[in-house]
C-alpha cells in the first residue's frame, strides 16, 4: 500500500509539473505576442505624428505663401497710390509680418493640440491593452 501511495504522489507531481510547464509555455507565447502588439502601438503613434507633421508643414507653407502674396499686393497698391516711400512700405510690411507670425503661431498651436489629442488616444489605447495583457499574464502566472 505504501508503494501505491508513493506512486500516486509521484504521478500527481509529474502531472503538476506538466501543467506548470504548459502554463509557462502559454505565458511565454502570450508575452511574445504582446510585445509585437505593443510595438504596433508605438509604430502607430509614430506614424500618426509623422502624418500630422506633414500636414502642419503644408499649413505653414500655405500661410507663408498667403502673406508673401499679400505683401507683394500691398507694395504694388502703395506704389500705385503714390505711397511707395520706404517709411510707409516698411510700416505696412511690419504689420503684415506681425499678422503672418500670429498665423504661423496659430498653425503651430493647432498642430500641437491635434498631436496631443492623437497621442492621448493612441497612448490610452496602448495602456488599456497593456493593462488587459498584464491581467492575462497574472492570471496565467497564478493559475
Amino acid at each position: 500500500m505504501l508503494y501505491d501511495y508513493a506512486s500516486m504522489i509521484r504521478s500527481a507531481n509529474e502531472t503538476y509539473e506538466r501543467a506548470i510547464s504548459g502554463y509557462q509555455s502559454a505565458l511565454s507565447a502570450q508575452q511574445a505576442e504582446q510585445q509585437s502588439i505593443n510595438q504596433g502601438y508605438n509604430t502607430l503613434q509614430a506614424n500618426v505624428l509623422a502624418g500630422l507633421e506633414g500636414s502642419s508643414a503644408a499649413a505653414s507653407q500655405e500661410v507663408a505663401d498667403k502673406y508673401a502674396y499679400l505683401g507683394g499686393k500691398t507694395d504694388q497698391q502703395l506704389i500705385s497710390a503714390g505711397l511707395g516711400n520706404t517709411t510707409v512700405r516698411g510700416t505696412m510690411a511690419r504689420g503684415i509680418t506681425a499678422d503672418e507670425a500670429k498665423a504661423q503661431t496659430n498653425v503651430k498651436n493647432t498642430f500641437a493640440n491635434t498631436a496631443a489629442g492623437y497621442q492621448t488616444q493612441t497612448g490610452l489605447a496602448g495602456l488599456g491593452y497593456r493593462g488587459a495583457a498584464s491581467q492575462q499574464n497574472t492570471a496565467l502566472q497564478n493559475a
